[in-house]
């Protein structure tokens, strides 16, 4: 059981750089390949999400691009304004995107940016495969499930690791995954109609079993595991990790009374057995 955290804070703001790039679904595969090279060794100043989406009906999105299936590459800037600006001339002059938002914002707006796209009583269920280097396989099976999903709300987010995440090393920490991945690619079957649950959730599992090939392991972020079995749990954390979270769980919780996540069951430390 956890009692206490400390934190060490950084510092941020209070205003950040956003450059949000908007592309046309024929522009899938590009925009996927020109994430992979970008995202390669990225200054700790940037960070960098990537998504197969819906367009929203936000002020900055044309009319005729509104609802639309896209994709969106967003970089954000946490240093000189001056260095997004040129990331943001790169990201033109290799894709030249639909449209696009490249704004200064306040830091709790950023974290506030999806918020309407998961509004409440919302229909969703979700899975994620972890990804060293996204290869040409695995882009050609991420567009193909893209293009099948089967409603607007339905989203295929990824997110880049890097930078301080990438620089720990891996015992020292109880986060699962390993810190050579640069990709968590999600898939998330969401609606607001009851009727379409059982086709958003078949879509999450199709795409899951169409990228599983081209991942790491068959775990991935334990947050994104709606059905967190035991056997992906455990690929999840890597089985010296495991075995060890295991050990304290069997030291504090040997009863599973804390079981309603993505479990870790309580099993001796080997030594003890």
């Amino acid at each position: 059981m956890v009692t206490e955290f400390e934190l060490r804070l950084a510092p941020v703001g209070p205003l950040v750089e956003l450059g949000a790039f908007f592309f046309a679904p024929e522009q899938g595969a590009r925009v996927l390949h020109f994430a992979n090279e970008l995202t390669r060794g990225l200054s700790d100043d940037f960070g960098v999400f990537i998504a197969g989406l819906s367009a929203p009906p936000a002020p900055f999105v044309p009319s005729e691009w509104q609802y639309r299936p896209c994709y969106a590459l967003l970089s954000v800037g946490f240093g000189a304004r001056e260095a997004h600006a040129q990331q943001a001339d790169v990201v033109r002059s290799a894709l030249r995107p639909a449209f696009e938002l490249v704004t200064p914002l306040p830091y709790t707006e950023l974290q506030k940016l999806f918020d309407a796209s998961v509004p409440w009583g919302i229909h969703a269920y979700e899975k994620a495969l972890s990804f060293e280097h996204l290869s040409e396989d695995a882009i050609g099976a991420f567009t193909r499930c893209f293009s099948a999903k089967p409603t607007p709300q339905c989203f295929m987010p990824i997110l880049t690791l890097g930078g301080a995440y990438a620089r720990a090393a891996e015992d020292v920490v109880a986060f699962g995954g390993k810190r050579s991945t640069r990709f968590v690619v999600n898939f998330t079957g969401m609606t607001d109609d009851p009727a379409q649950y059982a086709s958003t959730v078949e879509w999450a599992r199709s795409a899951y079993r169409e990228l599983l090939p081209h991942a790491a392991s068959s775990g991935s972020y334990v947050n994104y595991q709606v059905e967190a079995d035991v056997a992906r749990v455990r690929a999840s954390y890597g089985p010296a990790k495991y075995a060890r979270l295991a050990a304290i769980k069997a030291q504090y919780d040997p009863g599973n009374l804390f079981r309603l996540n993505a479990n870790i069951e309580p099993e001796p430390a080997a030594s003890s057995r």
